[in-house]
């Protein structure tokens, strides 16, 4: 069931989005401790791998570093890469937790303890995410296994340049640990809050925030959206707030859209950014 809250406020120009919780996610940088290989392997995705041979690498990497800064052909193919992640006494239990590939070059199939963490992202600029809480062992060691591909593939623009397709992780990766409920890190792998300007003319303009919520818990839950307007220095100058509260909560994956629309006038206060939080009631901040 989708919610959503709209919030005006006159006089101001951008605005601070949040919806409820006390304790703000958490990323973790995994870019060390690498494992790669520059060839298909099959069966690479097993936790149980043996991968002692394989090459050490630290993220950003690309296999084409070097035959791809020369005119003519490059190695376009598979290549694998593996990481060991311990979760002991990391204090999960209840969380929500992420993976996150700032970009993966052409397609990209992404494992965690030998078990597939979603669809093959197919793209070679863009960041994507997929949700890894259920494959996890919060309790020990874990394996992710990236199988990376820059084979040209016809159905993956652009098919021509005059640059190098590096193959690839060749942006970072993060581990994403939110509570359960928070705002969704899976539209895109963005952020999860919009903004778009309206009603803009001479004497007066508008931002229409949206944040798309997620509720991983096992029941409906309310929450509450909290935009806060600041002037140039960060100093709070109005604030407004609007909840689900009485409309029966949102449910679990329930992809659920709170916005606020904010308007100023011409020589009103304004600031020179917009920044965000995300908080509930007893669950994520951002």
């Amino acid at each position: 069931m989708r919610r959503i809250c709209n919030l005006v406020a006159l006089g101001v120009m951008l605005a601070y989005c949040v919806a409820a919780a006390p304790a703000p996610r958490r990323w973790v940088n995994l870019d060390s401790g690498w494992k790669f290989i520059r060839q298909d392997e099959p069966g690479a995705q097993q936790a149980a791998f043996d991968d002692s041979t394989w090459r050490s690498v630290t993220l950003p990497h690309t296999w084409n570093n070097l035959d791809g800064e020369v005119h003519g052909k490059y190695y376009r193919g598979i290549g694998w890469y593996r990481r060991h992640l311990d979760l002991s006494g990391q204090n999960l239990a209840g969380k929500s937790i992420f993976i996150k590939f700032d970009a993966g070059s052409i397609k990209t199939d992404v494992w965690v303890n030998g078990k597939s963490a979603g669809p093959t992202h197919t793209d070679m600029f863009g960041a994507f995410c997929y949700d890894i809480t259920p494959l996890l062992n919060l309790d020990g060691d874990n394996v992710i296994a990236v199988r990376a591909n820059n084979a040209v593939d016809p159905d993956v623009p652009p098919l021509s340049a005059d640059f190098t397709f590096f193959g690839g992780l060749y942006r970072p990766v993060h581990l994403l640990e939110l509570n359960s409920l928070s705002i969704s890190p899976l539209d895109d792998a963005s952020s999860g809050v919009y903004l778009k300007q309206t009603n803009v003319s001479a004497a007066q303009a508008g931002v229409t925030i949206t944040t798309k919520l997620r509720n991983a818990g096992a029941a409906d839950k309310d929450a509450t959206v909290l935009c806060e307007l600041l002037d140039a220095g960060g100093q709070v100058v109005q604030s407004e707030t609007g909840s689900t509260a009485g409309n029966g909560g949102f449910g679990r994956a329930d992809d659920s859209g709170s916005s606020a629309s904010l308007e100023w006038a011409e020589g009103s206060v304004s600031v020179s950014h917009a920044r965000y939080r995300q908080r509930g009631r007893g669950d994520d901040r951002r």
